[in-house]
């Protein structure tokens, strides 16, 4: 195939929910179908048949922008989208959400990822359409990230990683038609990682957590670009890093369910 003909990372966009997403980096998206077999003695043939209902999923990794809209998926109500290239479609429809990710470091961009569990069909039937989320692709500069939580202070805020994981149970009709039903199974578990360059930070002790609860309101600011609020997280690590050539940094391990 020659250049001229292949299709371009300009020549395709992905559509969710009515929307054009903007700044995407990479898109992984596709299905699957188990397949087996039976053999039976006096034949040379065997039948095939699948065992189970196809295996689809969707990946999307892109900037953060002021507009994102991601976690707004976290819900029941199923999405439809694709990819739409050169006027042909790949897409989807009862796709849900099953978790979602951002990582920020002062310097560079921030970065979300967000997986989908597909139950519905997959094809060129289905694609996108719809306006353009909009938004401007920020690095995150020093004084940027802001974080309330233990030991926030006056120490520096280098790097966070914050994720949901969202699981889903799909029941299929027996006459293989689609998903009757999908089920979200709460709660949902909530992770947060802080690395802290230190000034005064005070370690914790780890046994005092064995008798009194160290539940904590964590409120992540990313400049103009986002703010998360995560209520009744515990802290279950603290790890500090040090070297001949770099300051101490300390990594804090925040857990949660909502």
């Amino acid at each position: 195939m020659s250049k001229n003909s292949s299709v371009s990372n300009y020549d395709n966009s992905l559509y969710i929910s009515g929307h054009k997403i903007f700044g995407v980096n990479s898109v992984n998206f596709g299905y699957s179908l188990p397949v087996d077999h039976v053999s039976v003695i006096g034949y040379s043939k065997f039948k095939t048949f699948t065992s189970s209902a196809p295996q689809s999923s969707l990946s999307v990794q892109k900037y953060l922008s002021p507009a994102d809209f991601f976690l707004n998926f976290t819900g029941l109500n199923p999405l439809v989208g694709g990819v739409d290239y050169k006027g042909k479609k790949f897409g989807f429809n009862s796709a849900y959400l099953t978790s979602y990710s951002v990582a920020a470091s002062v310097g560079n961009f921030p970065n979300l990822n967000a997986s989908f569990s597909i139950f519905g069909d997959v094809g060129d039937e289905f694609g996108g359409n719809g306006a353009s989320e909009t938004g401007a692709l920020r690095v995150v500069r020093p004084g940027d990230i802001r974080i309330e939580c233990d030991g926030s202070g006056t120490n520096r805020i280098e790097s966070f990683t914050y994720s949901l994981e969202c699981k889903r149970e799909a029941y299929y009709h027996p006459t293989g038609s689609g998903a009757m039903e999908v089920v979200t199974v709460k709660p949902f578990k909530v992770n947060a990682d802080f690395t802290i360059g230190v000034d005064d930070y005070e370690a914790k002790r780890a046994f005092d957590y064995l008798l009194n609860s160290n539940s904590r309101k964590i409120t992540i600011e990313i400049g103009s670009l986002a703010t998360f609020t995560m209520n009744n997280m515990e802290l279950i690590s603290e790890t500090l890093n040090t070297s001949a050539t770099d300051d101490l940094v300390i990594t804090l391990t925040y857990q949660g369910f909502i």
